[in-house]
């Protein structure tokens, strides 16, 4: 159970090295005391791990081995809560028609508001708006304030799709109320109870310390006072020139992009040498850092804002997302986006979506991100 917790808390700061360290360590323990539903539910917080370092796969094969074991040995419900997660992950994937089974599998035997959530945004996406609607309506049956969250931002698309503008306003609103309940949960008790500890032995550790750390402190504060007050009216001097220099270099820079329409811009990106590399390359082993670094200046070239919008809509933008964002900016396929990042598919349409749903909060599907992508500049 201890290992369990830390896997949790890992996870929670996402550390999910960390995290499937102690949930092995937990499984092995569960092994060990025939702990059926505790070896379940590890492998069921494993393919959780896996779902969030893209490795839809692996992910796969433990959502079926904790939803089997459980079933075999005689745990229903637990169960069927795997299963409701399991349908949420098979949507996420783009495998739409088995997540509507196994909701409709779980709904059978007992309430799920995320089963409810899987069916609704199915509906969604087939624009069969009315049963869309009933299973929003269905998951605020619950008490889970996540869902809560999800289901009033469809109710709010579906909405805005009918021209209920005031239904859109409400279901807005509320929308607002819950996320604003969410973050003020977003440290729990147990994390707080953690960091309190943690800072306590922390501050005995360099109590003992304090006296020579405030001298030293005393000494470079002095002497950083002496050399500044010696040294302002130099460091003025280069600042503004610095300054003149870079207004000089953006004024030049801004001129230059004026003159030259995003047509022109565009047309040479793509006779250029890095495209033409792009759209001959078949493997990730024919790319080099280089290539990519090209890759990112020239695009930079075409479309001024398009990665510093990305970082601002995700400052915790990682390369490998960054690099799938190029791909489909200069118009290379899934499949050979696949190959170019040396992953599958399906761990593509996973990036794209997970992207998506961190820049936008809403959740979507492959063809909509990337159009999304496409459209940013």
């Amino acid at each position: 159970r201890i290992y369990g917790q830390l896997a949790a808390l890992y996870a929670y700061q996402k550390a999910y090295h960390e995290s499937m360290k102690a949930l092995r360590q937990a499984l092995v323990y569960n092994i060990k005391c025939d702990g059926y539903l505790g070896v379940a539910y590890s492998w069921r917080d494993m393919a959780r791990i896996f779902d969030r370092q893209y490795s839809p796969d692996s992910a796969e094969v433990y959502y079926s081995k904790a939803y089997n074991l459980m079933k075999e040995k005689g745990f229903t419900r637990p169960a069927y809560g795997v299963l409701s997660e399991w349908a949420d992950f098979k949507y996420g994937n783009g495998r739409t028609e088995q997540a509507k089974d196994m909701a409709y599998e779980v709904l059978k035997h007992r309430f799920s508001s995320l089963s409810a959530l899987t069916l609704a945004k199915s509906y969604q996406a087939e624009n069969r708006l009315d049963s869309a609607e009933a299973y929003c309506r269905k998951a605020l049956q619950g008490t889970d304030i996540y869902h809560h969250r999800t289901a009033y931002g469809i109710l709010k698309e579906i909405a805005l799709s009918q021209g209920k503008q005031e239904d859109a306003h409400r279901y807005a609103r509320c929308y607002r109320e819950v996320s604003d309940s969410i973050s003020k949960m977003t440290r729990t008790e147990a994390t707080v109870r953690i960091n309190h500890e943690a800072e306590k032995l922390d501050l005995l550790s360099h109590m003992k310390r304090l006296r020579h750390i405030l001298a030293l402190a005393l000494i470079i504060l002095v002497a950083g006072m002496i050399y500044m007050g010696r040294n302002t009216h130099i460091f003025h001097k280069k600042q503004r020139l610095n300054k003149e220099l870079t207004l000089e270099e953006n004024s030049q820079v801004t001129l230059s992009e004026k003159q030259q329409s995003l047509e022109e811009r565009l047309e040479a990106f793509q006779q250029s040498a890095i495209y033409l590399h792009f759209c001959r390359v078949t493997q990730s082993r024919e790319l080099s850092e280089e290539h990519w670094r090209q890759l990112v200046n020239a695009l930079n070239k075409v479309y001024p804002t398009f990665i510093s919008k990305l970082y601002s809509l995700n400052p915790k933008l990682t390369e490998l997302e960054l690099r799938t964002c190029c791909l489909i900016k200069i118009g290379i396929s899934t499949n050979r986006i696949s190959a170019l990042i040396a992953h599958s598919p399906s761990a593509v349409n996973s990036i794209l979506t997970r992207l998506y749903h961190k820049m936008t909060g809403e959740k979507t599907n492959m063809s909509v991100a990337r159009e999304f992508l496409k459209r940013l500049e």
